[in-house]
Formats: structure tokens, C-alpha cells, sequence
């Protein structure tokens, strides 16, 4: 029986020692770390709707129809997929409900 322990701790040892060790500092960038990259994106994106004739859409305008979603700031990967994959369609749900809510900034006033 004891001859089992042995092995058995043997064994969650070697696990243990194949299996690297994580500081919060290595891989896992927040993506605030990428706010220039991610700005740039948001203006890429924004002058890809303005190819589609929606003159008016701003960077400000992407950031903020994709960042109504999460909850906490999402890794870098996941904010690029979304800024993105972001639709014309979605982009003008979020305008309007803003708009009724008095959210968003109007420049005439």
C-alpha cells in the first residue's frame, strides 16, 4: 500500500514539474496595452463604412458598438474579431437606440 502512495506521488509530481508555470505578466496582454493598434482599427473601420456611404460613422462610433458588449475588456484577440467582423447593420442599431437614448454626442449643439 505504501509502495502505491509512493507511485502515486511520484507521478503528480512529474505532472506538476511538465506543466509551466503562468505569471500574470507573461502571455496574457490586456488589450488596453494595444489602445493605439486598436483605434487605428476602429478608424480602418470606420472608413470602411464610409466607402459603403455612411459618411458620418466616426472610430468613436465602432469602439463604442463594440464595446457595449462585454462586460470586462475582452483579450486582444477577441476585440479585433469583433471590431471586425462588425456590420453596417448592427453599427446602425446601435446609432439609433444611442440616438433615442440621448447617448450619443450631438456636434450641431
Amino acid at each position: 500500500m505504501a509502495d502505491d502512495d509512493a507511485g502515486e506521488n511520484l507521478e503528480q509530481e512529474s505532472v506538476a514539474e511538465s506543466q509551466p508555470e503562468v505569471d500574470d505578466e507573461g502571455p496574457w496582454i490586456e488589450a488596453l496595452d494595444y489602445e493605439p493598434q486598436l483605434k487605428e482599427l476602429c478608424q480602418a473601420k470606420a472608413e470602411e463604412f464610409h466607402l459603403l456611404g455612411y459618411e458620418e460613422v466616426s472610430a468613436q462610433n465602432v469602439w463604442g458598438c463594440v464595446a457595449r458588449k462585454w462586460k470586462k475588456m475582452p483579450g486582444l484577440h477577441e476585440a479585433v474579431a469583433d471590431i471586425l467582423s462588425l456590420q453596417v447593420g448592427q453599427l446602425m442599431n446601435y446609432l439609433t437606440i444611442s440616438a433615442f437614448r440621448g447617448e450619443l454626442d450631438n456636434p450641431d449643439d
